[in-house]
This record gives C-alpha cells, structure tokens and sequence, in this order.
C-alpha cells in the first residue's frame, strides 16, 4: 500500500501502482517485505516515512530501480513510460533472475 493510500490523502491511482510494482520487484528479489510492523499502525507509520532498506545481495541496478520507485512523493516516482526505459527492467530484471534460477535449477537436477 502506498504511503498516501496509508495515510489516507487524496492519490493518483496510477503513482500507487507504480509503488505496488517496486514492492512487488522487493519481494520477488528477497522473499520478503519492504516494510514490516508489529501491527497495523506501524507497519503503515514505516510506510509513511519510506523506512526500508534492501539487502546487500540485490543488484545495484535493481536497487537504484526500487529506490526510484519506492519514493514518498508521488509526482517523484517513474512513469510508466519511465520503467520502460530502465535498463534493468530491460535486461531481464526479475524476469532474467527468474529464468538464471530455473536454469541453474535444471542443471543441479533439483526438482522444481
């Protein structure tokens, strides 16, 4: 959920999918959440404050892609035209981590 959505401000629907989509691109690197909270509350008081930090092992192109899109202001996130254009995106990015990981997979003869 978007930190507008969470503090309930008037929002752009497209600028909150565009932040779905780099949680979404977080939790498909790292099996996880950007943001966790004990409760309700305050998962959405580190929603709204943007406090997150992606680990160590994600690329640098998919960080810098993430913290672009993880941003609180909304006229500050890509575009969808924006995104696009990255060249991470562009590379593969999830898609491209997905296929390596089903390749090595296969090839250590692990069962998906």
């Amino acid at each position: 959920m978007a930190p507008e959505v969470c503090q309930r401000k008037e929002y752009c629907g497209l600028a909150s999918d565009i932040w779905s989509f780099g949680v979404i691109i977080f939790v498909m690197l790292t099996g996880t959440f950007p943001f966790k909270g004990t409760n309700e509350k305050d998962l959405f008081n580190k929603i709204a404050r943007g406090l997150f930090r992606p680990p160590e092992t994600i690329d640098f192109e998919a960080k810098r892609l993430i913290n672009k899109i993880l941003t609180l202001d909304p006229s500050k996130r890509p575009t969808a035209h924006e995104l696009n254009q990255d060249r991470w995106l562009n590379a593969g990015g999830v898609a491209g981590i997905a296929k390596n990981n089903l390749k090595n997979m296969n090839q250590s003869g692990k069962n998906l």
